[in-house]
């Protein structure tokens, strides 16, 4: 099952972590508050299911990664791992596509990584 989970770096710092049971694993860009990163899950799942949100692109090393944006304002919302092969990522965005939109979000305790 897929879910959302805000983790925080430091007090300042909060993200979305989405996990799923298909080691698919993307996170949020930087959120000052955890009030904005539930804020930033609602965006994130309203995104998620517009084919114009997810980008995939080469990064200089020829590794592969997707970033989901806001279509209506081009801003990123944040960013999947890196995958060797595009055929790998075009897979797990695919999975992600119809999964995201319903993933739970999971309360944990504030743990400072």
């Amino acid at each position: 099952m897929a879910s959302f989970e805000i983790i925080s770096f430091k007090p300042t710092d909060y993200r979305v972590l989405y996990n799923s049971t298909d080691a698919i694993e993307f996170t949020s860009i930087a959120c000052e508050s955890k009030n904005l990163c539930l804020r930033l899950i609602a965006s994130i799942r309203r995104n998620s299911i517009k084919n114009t949100a997810f980008e995939m692109k080469q990064l200089s090393c020829g590794s592969w990664c997707f970033y989901l944006k806001n279509p209506n304002t081009n801003t990123v919302l944040g960013r999947s791992k890196t995958y060797i092969e595009k055929s790998i990522l075009e897979e797990k965005l695919m999975t992600i596509k119809s999964s995201m939109a319903k993933a739970e979000f999971v309360s944990k305790r504030h743990t400072f990584i």
